[in-house]
């Protein structure tokens, strides 16, 4: 009768600990899921050497932010290693205290590996008015907005700040199976070494019923 119940609160023991694991795991991907990645770069172009582009990238698109014949600065946006899924051109007008509204103007639905495209803009030395959002085909969504660089004038995006899509959060959460039946979280969306853990005994445990 004792061993019988010392069974049964190991069981319940574990079945919390598989729950807190889970909650666990969708806190820290909801809440912390973002870092930086270099695999969408943008930088500043001289209008001479737009041809040279040619050698670089198999295709090229243009989007045009402003008309006419005033000065304008040329920016090539492309991936590496990575395609572009989607891509918004976004106006950003300004309402009561200055909040931002943000209009789209216009969407690119593809830009591929070793493809780029050349936006044309001015940087403003005041507000800006020029964003652009893309997601990635690994899931990240990143943004860029163009504004003069008082600093040192450097104009460029070597860097940004991800997110990820809800589509990438659930395949994060979606386990690995493996043939020996054992499975695990992807220990690199995983940092902490307690709830990787957790993560390990809930899997053993599952299986083990089999």
């Amino acid at each position: 009768m004792e061993n019988s119940n010392f069974t049964l609160f190991i069981d319940w023991t574990l079945r919390i600990i598989q729950i807190i694991s889970f909650i666990g795991v969708i806190l820290k991907i909801s809440f912390n899921n973002n870092g930086y990645s270099d695999n969408v770069k943008i930088k500043k172009i001289r209008l001479e050497d737009l041809d040279s582009l040619n050698k670089n990238y198999s295709f090229i698109q243009n989007f045009d932010d402003i008309k006419g014949d005033i000065s304008k600065e040329y920016y090539v946006l492309y991936p590496e290693n990575v395609d572009i899924i989607n891509l918004d051109f976004i106006e950003i007008k300004y309402g009561k205290n200055a909040k931002e509204i943000e209009v789209v103007r216009e969407t690119n639905k593809f830009i591929k590996n070793h493809s780029c495209i050349i936006i044309t803009t001015i940087l403003p030395e005041g507000a800006p008015h020029l964003r652009i959002r893309w997601k990635t085909s690994n899931g990240e969504i990143g943004e860029h907005t163009f504004h003069y660089n008082g600093f040192n004038g450097n104009s460029d995006m070597l860097a940004y700040r991800y997110k990820y899509t809800i589509l990438k959060k659930s395949s994060i959460l979606r386990p690995n199976f493996y043939a020996n039946k054992c499975f695990y979280y992807e220990k690199k969306f995983i940092k902490s070494t307690c709830l990787y853990g957790l993560s390990r005994i809930v899997a053993r445990r599952l299986w083990q019923e089999d």
